[in-house]
This record gives structure tokens, C-alpha cells and sequence, in this order.
């Protein structure tokens, strides 16, 4: 990404805790990027870490600790179950680490504020992987959210239709105590993308349903408040990996966006709009196609939304698809992000705009829906 290197001309040397599926996925987004080198893996598992250390050509330490103890780790990348996040990122920052962890950051909002602290106190950098924040078609909702370029905002609505193919019963994503349950291992992405959208936020409701016939809670939905915008989410567990699907929908007084997948794929943005509002629509989305599709002159410029009068000269309709296949893109969110923190390690005055904050917020908002959703107090233990 054409980002400096670590001082001394030196990749940043990064060690794997957890050799499972997303992180050897990990792995191959990495694979030949100047940025970051692969040095270490480890896994509570002996086999998984021995396989993994021989097809990356990587050290295979034993245990995590032998992994944290190395010197050949500058980062390390904990790509484990939720219910081990804290422990391993408090033992990776107390071994003077800093540490990219899988979200979320911890299964509670305390234990996530205790992890949070301890990164600030050792002076290192502590991030979870809220990649969405980098996708580029994200990022342009953002950026129409931010300059108003179809008036406010008024309501956020993600809608996730997730196959469960790959989850058999036994696996620990059911299990409550080693996941969090699903607003938590899953909704807590979106959680910390309407904050990004919006700014702080609240839940205002929350509900749980479980599987007919069994006790798997496969389907959640909650209500949330973002300052004057209102937003929904509903997440269900249960489709065939086929017809797995999810869609982000923002409404604005004079418009809205529609992004397609949880790994956003393609945008369409709608609007009535001034002149000027179509070139910083053509500027937030310059790959993007804008079409008019309707132009208005005399009275028909003029309208109300919200109580408020505007005038308008066209209808357009904005568009984006990416190309490329799902998994390069998560890859490329994810280079993004690494990049981002790395360039926080590089350059003093560089903010990232991911922060371990607002991991910790996202688990608060997630935690809240989930006690919201037991009707009022903490889910029993599973």
C-alpha cells in the first residue's frame, strides 16, 4: 500500500495464535505484502500448529506463551473462540506485544474496558478486527452520512441471513459461555459500523429466539439508537451456505444507500439532489457509476422532508460493484486495517481510524442487546 516500512527496513514480524480456518486465512492475505511477515504459530491444538507452521514455513511454538515469550514476534494476531480473547490479549500485552484480536475483543464490557487499560498502560497498540470500517464501499456511506449530501440520516437497517452449513451443533458458536451468543460473535461488527456511521449509540430493545425443537438461539433482532437516527438489526442463523445473505440499507430525508453482503459487494445509492450534491457524490464514489435518471425544473425543484424545504434538480442513482470475489475483498479490509494500525506504530501523529475504544464500545452495545434480550438481566450460564 505504498506505506513506509518498520524502521530499520524490517517487515513487522507477526505470530499466529489460532490455526484454524480464519487464520490460515489470514496467513494467505499476507502472503508477499511488504507490510507484515509471518515469523510463529501457535494453537491450544499440537497438530492444527505443526501443519500450519510446515505449509507457511513458519516456527511452531507449543503452547501461546512459548509463542509470546518469542522475539521473532513483534504483533501477535489472536484468531481464536471469543472466550479466550481476553485472557490471551492481557497475556500478549503484559509480554510487551501488540496485538490484533479477532472480534470481539473480549465477551464482556468490563473485561473489554480491563483490556483496553492494560494496552494503555503498556504503551502498545490493541485493536480488534472491525474491518469494516475499510471497506471502500462502506466507507463512501460513511463519507454521504458525514457530509450530508442527501440530508440526515434517519434510519439504519441490516438485515443477515447467515447459512449455518458450517456450524454443526457441537461447534462453539452455539455455545453461549465460549461465544457470547450471536449479538456478540457476530451483530458486534455492525454494532461498531453504525457508531462509525452515526457516533455513539444505545439499545433500545432486543429479543432471542430459538431453534424449533432445540435450544440453539439462531435468530436475534434489536433496536438501537444513534442520536436522531433509529436502527434495526435482525441476524439469522439457519440458511444453506447457497443462500447466504445479508443487506445494509440507510434511509436519509432525500435519499438512500443499499449495500449488498455482510462483506459489502456492491452499493446503490438513491437520491434527489442539487447540482453540487451530484459532484460530491461523483467525488465520494469515483469508481462508481451516477446516473440521472430524472431532472426537475420550476416548481418541481422544490420539496420538504423532515419540516425542512429543499430544492432539487435531479434524480440519480449512484452504483458500484466490486469485481472481485468475496474473500479477496475481506483480505483487502483486512490489509487495510493492518496498514492503518501499523502506520499509528510508524508515525506518532498518525490517528488510526480504528481505535481499541471503539472495540470496547461495540462489546458494551452488544452485551446490553443480549441482556436486553433475556428479558432485562444476564443470560444463565450455558
Amino acid at each position: 500500500m505504498g506505506q513506509p516500512e518498520r524502521e530499520g527496513g524490517h517487515r513487522w514480524r507477526l505470530g499466529l495464535v489460532g490455526a484454524g480456518r480464519f487464520g490460515r486465512f489470514c496467513l494467505n492475505q499476507m502472503r508477499g505484502w511488504p507490510r507484515v511477515q509471518a515469523t510463529a504459530v501457535a494453537d491450544a491444538a499440537a497438530a492444527p500448529a505443526r501443519a500450519t507452521a510446515e505449509e507457511y514455513g513458519l516456527a511452531c511454538c507449543e503452547t501461546p506463551e512459548g509463542l509470546l515469550a518469542s522475539e521473532d514476534v513483534d504483533i501477535v494476531l489472536i484468531s481464536t473462540p471469543p472466550d479466550t480473547h481476553h485472557a490471551l490479549t492481557m497475556a500478549a500485552l503484559a509480554a510487551g506485544k501488540h496485538v490484533v484480536c479477532e472480534k470481539p475483543l473480549a465477551l464482556t464490557a468490563a473485561a473489554a474496558e480491563e483490556a483496553v487499560a492494560a494496552a494503555r498502560r503498556a504503551n502498545r497498540l490493541l485493536v480488534a478486527n472491525h474491518m469494516l470500517r475499510y471497506s471502500a464501499l462502506l466507507e463512501a456511506v460513511q463519507q454521504i452520512v458525514q457530509k450530508g449530501v442527501l440530508g440526515e440520516a434517519r434510519h439504519a437497517f441490516f438485515e443477515n441471513y447467515a447459512e449455518d452449513e458450517r456450524l454443526p451443533a457441537d461447534h462453539w458458536f452455539w455455545d453461549r459461555s465460549r461465544s457470547g451468543g450471536i449479538f456478540v460473535e457476530h451483530a458486534v461488527h455492525f454494532f461498531d459500523l453504525h457508531r462509525w456511521w452515526f457516533g455513539p449509540g444505545e439499545v433500545l430493545a432486543a429479543h432471542m429466539e430459538a431453534r424449533p425443537g432445540a435450544s440453539l438461539v439462531d435468530r436475534v433482532w434489536c433496536e438501537t439508537r444513534h442520536g436522531g437516527v433509529l436502527g434495526h438489526q435482525y441476524h439469522q442463523f439457519d440458511q444453506p451456505t447457497r443462500l447466504d445473505r445479508a443487506d445494509h440499507r440507510v434511509v436519509f430525508e432525500r435519499g438512500q444507500a443499499v449495500v449488498q453482503g455482510w462483506i459489502p459487494m456492491a452499493l446503490e445509492v438513491t437520491g434527489i439532489v442539487e447540482q453540487d450534491e451530484q459532484r460530491r457524490l461523483r467525488e465520494i464514489c469515483r469508481e462508481g457509476e451516477l446516473e440521472v435518471v430524472e431532472g426537475y425544473e420550476g416548481e418541481q425543484r422544490q420539496g420538504r422532508a423532515g419540516g425542512k424545504p429543499f430544492r432539487v434538480t435531479a434524480r440519480v442513482v449512484l452504483t458500484r460493484e466490486l469485481t472481485e470475489d468475496r474473500g479477496w475483498t475481506y483480505g483487502e479490509m483486512l490489509r487495510r486495517l493492518l496498514d492503518d494500525q501499523l502506520r499509528s506504530l510508524e508515525d506518532p501523529t498518525h490517528v488510526p481510524r480504528l481505535q481499541a475504544e471503539d472495540a470496547r464500545d461495540a462489546v458494551a452495545m452488544a452485551a446490553r442487546a443480549t441482556d436486553l434480550s433475556a428479558g432485562g438481566g444476564p443470560w444463565p450460564s450455558a
